[in-house]
């Protein structure tokens, strides 16, 4: 990518940039503007001046990650502290039933059985956390 300026947009803001930041561009020989840009191309998903799909999400990433949004999904159930807990809860699960089928492929019942035993399980696990939670707030 091209390191000039962009001759883009519709607004300016005044902004206090740290002197390490500009110190960092000036080292890097890129223009302070250019990266900022790019940045908010890449959070807003545009096509124009960005630096490619991944950067795209990493910059959605980070803006979530510092908070901006998540006060919109207070009370969102399906992102919490118990995701993480629930992956590590099935992941053993998916090693065995992988295993399983590696010692002998023509064990499809057994994994299936497996699968089956931790899905009800997990589904239980979820419904005594929502209705716990519902009943407490009532």
């Amino acid at each position: 990518m091209k390191n000039t300026p962009l001759q883009r947009g519709e607004e300016s803001y005044a902004l206090q940039v740290p002197e390490q930041v500009r110190l960092l561009c000036e080292l890097l020989d890129a223009y302070l503007s250019r990266v900022l840009q790019v940045f908010i191309n890449d959070l807003g998903h545009d096509l124009y001046g960005t630096n490619g799909s991944n950067e795209r999400w990493m910059a959605i990433d980070y803006f979530t990650h510092c908070g901006y949004g998540l006060h919109l999904y207070p009370d969102n159930l399906f992102y919490g502290e118990w995701v993480m807990w629930m992956l590590l809860f099935t992941l053993p699960i998916n090693f065995i039933s992988w295993g399983v089928l590696y010692g002998d492929p023509n064990q499809h019942i057994i994994m299936i059985f497996v699968q089956f035993v931790v899905f009800l399980l997990t589904g239980w696990v979820l419904f005594r956390l929502i209705f716990k939670r519902y009943t407490t707030i009532k």
